[in-house]
């Protein structure tokens, strides 16, 4: 029955099937208005569970994107710092390698300078040992200083002897003598002192 059938009725001849007909009416009426909500409802709640589904879809691939371009990034920026990374070390390596060879070159020139100046004190050693071989000792040249003291003594009194005989020219020619004498002494000396 329609809603117009149900105003323009009359509730006075109503019996207990037309009751019974009419409540039945009403409940299938209700129910087809609950079922058509339930429907309604079903429907809204698939499409907000559909849109709820793509938006977490999309949420969920933008999230994927990011993190896969984060991850991306992240990667990149590890690569770059390992490269860096493995830049710096062969850099401080061959600068350890170049300090180590300019370190051994270093030594190795320490070395040679030091060998030359042991050389170098070797030798003047040895020529200090030349040079005193080659000296008068010191107790030979005092008795040769000795020796010639007392031929200057005697070379004095021979002029004295020879000065009682006569003056003038012969006592010049004896101190002449005597000076060349003692010239000739000194002289001996001091090239007996060389040749030793």
């Amino acid at each position: 029955m329609s809603q117009n059938d149900e105003r323009n009725m009359n509730y006075k001849g109503w019996t207990p099937e037309t009751l019974l007909t009419y409540i039945e009416c009403q409940i299938e009426r209700i129910e087809q208005g609950v079922h058509e909500r339930f429907q309604a409802q079903e429907k809204a709640i698939e499409e907000a569970q559909l849109a709820a589904t793509q938006r977490f879809e999309a949420q969920e691939k933008m999230l994927e994107q990011r993190f896969q371009a984060a991850d991306k990034t992240q990667e990149k920026g590890f690569a770059e710092a390992e490269l860096r990374n493995e830049q710096r070390f062969q850099a401080q390596e061959k600068a350890v390698i170049a300090a180590m060879l300019s370190a051994e070159r270093a030594v190795a020139k320490a070395e040679a300078a030091s060998e030359k100046r042991f050389e170098s004190v070797n030798e003047f050693r040895a020529s200090m040992n030349d040079q005193a071989r080659a000296f008068i000792p010191r107790s030979e040249a005092e008795q040769r200083m000795l020796s010639n003291s007392e031929k200057t003594d005697a070379i004095g009194i021979r002029l004295e002897r020879m000065e009682g005989r006569g003056a003038g020219l012969n006592a010049g020619w004896a101190i002449l003598t005597g000076a060349v004498g003692l010239v000739g002494v000194i002289t001996a000396v001091i090239m007996a002192f060389f040749r030793h």
